[in-house]
Formats: structure tokens, sequence, C-alpha cells
């Protein structure tokens, strides 16, 4: 029916978020910060289904009619909504190290490039691509996230006061959808770079929301946990060396 495809329509993500990161982790905190923000402009919260296409109960609904029309009225709202939180992290784009220029010096061996860290900037060992720093940086964050597995625990990692909004998740989300810029870091599997003299397989991302500019450099590992305190760091299996 009709209704029922509008009914899908209005309550879906208007961010493909699969295209976007090229990557199926299903249901996310983007598709539950989406669902936050439908919730929060709908005339009735419980006219909001998160899974319309798991969850028939909607269908039988005498009020359908209704509900899509209030739906309609309030989408283009809560889209800009979702534009200035989870949206903002649509289009990223991840410079190579060789772009950024600052940490990248082509044609060194590893040892010169460990010398050159002493006194000097980090240095990676190769020149990612940005696919590659792209791919990595969602892998990181839908693993980091996905200890939240439902409507209401994401509802209380945004709450403030709560056990969750406190946690290191909670923290990193709350810059996420409201800082312009912020860094987050991560391990890799293996040595990606040099930091002080030594090989690091830290990595830090340094993402600028605004202009849609993100930038990578290696970091030792106690810098990695001041960024994300001692909980946060996720070990990801995502750059080879």
């Amino acid at each position: 029916m009709d209704l029922e495809r509008d009914f899908i329509r209005l309550v879906s993500c208007p961010t493909d978020w699969t295209r976007e990161t090229e990557q199926n982790w299903g249901l996310t905190v983007l598709q539950f910060d989406w669902h936050h923000v439908l919730r929060e402009n709908a005339v009735r919260r419980e006219d909001v289904v998160f899974d319309p296409e798991g969850d028939d109960l909607w269908r039988g609904d005498p009020n359908l009619e209704i509900i899509v029309h209030d739906l309609s009225l309030r989408r283009e709202t809560a889209e800009q909504m979702y534009k200035k939180r989870a949206g903002r992290l649509v289009g990223l784009n991840f410079l190579t190290p060789s772009e950024h220029s600052k940490h990248f010096v082509p044609n060194l061996t590893e040892a010169e490039i460990l010398e050159g860290t002493r006194n000097g900037p980090s240095l990676f060992f190769r020149n990612h691509g940005s696919a590659d720093l792209r791919s990595a940086f969602w892998q990181w964050l839908f693993w980091f996230f996905g200890t939240i597995s439902c409507h209401e625990e994401y509802e209380e990692m945004i709450t403030p006061g709560t056990q969750l909004y406190g946690s290191s998740r909670g923290r990193h989300w709350d810059r996420f959808i409201h800082n312009h810029e912020l860094r987050i870091c991560m391990e890799n599997t293996k040595p990606i770079g040099g930091c002080k003299g030594e090989r690091s397989a830290f990595i830090c991302f340094d993402i600028h929301i605004d202009s849609k500019r993100v930038h990578c450099y290696p970091v030792t590992q106690p810098e990695a946990l001041r960024v994300m305190g001692s909980d946060g760091v996720e070990l990801i299996q995502a750059l080879s060396c």
C-alpha cells in the first residue's frame, strides 16, 4: 500500500550509512540518533517505529493515515536537526599522509623515519590511501559504539547523569554530536609509524567537522590513552604496514 510505503520512508534514516561508509554493521548509533531526533519531533513518540521492515505491528494501526500525515509535517525539521548531530559525519574527506605532508616523508628507511621522530613530528612508514584510512575510521566507530545495541541504551548514553552518559562511549559520542573539532585514537594490529624514536601501532584521527577534513598521524600509547581514556583505546585490524 502507498500509505505503508510512505510510513517506511518517513521513519527511515535520511542517510544510507551502509553506502556512506561502505560497511554494513546493522543498527548503529548513527541510526539510533535519527530515531531519537524523529521521536523528539513526532506528535507521539510511540508512533515512530525503529525497524518498520522487521516490526509489522504498525501495519494494522487504524490511525496510520493520521500518523503518516503528522510525520510528513515533521520530517523536514527532524532532518535539519539530524544534520547538526550524527548527520555531520556525512562526507568526511580523509587526507593521505602525503596530502597532509607533516607526518610523511617519502623514500626514507624505517631507521631514518625513527631517527627523524626523536626531535620531530611523528611519521608514517607508508603513505596510506584515503580509502584505507576511511575504512579504518568507520571500522573503529562501529566497533567502539557497538555496545549500544538498542534505542533505550542510546537514550541513556545521551542523557546527562546516567552511567552510560559518563562512560567512555558517552563522553566521546557527546563530542561527535556537539564538537566542531575532535580527536580519536585507536591501536592498529601492526606498527604504522614512528613516534619519539620508537615504533608505534597507535594512530590519531584529527577530525574537523565543519570542513569535513580528517588527517591522521602516529601517536605514542600514552598520548592515545590521554585522548581516549584508559578503557577507550580499541584494537583495530585495519591498516597494513
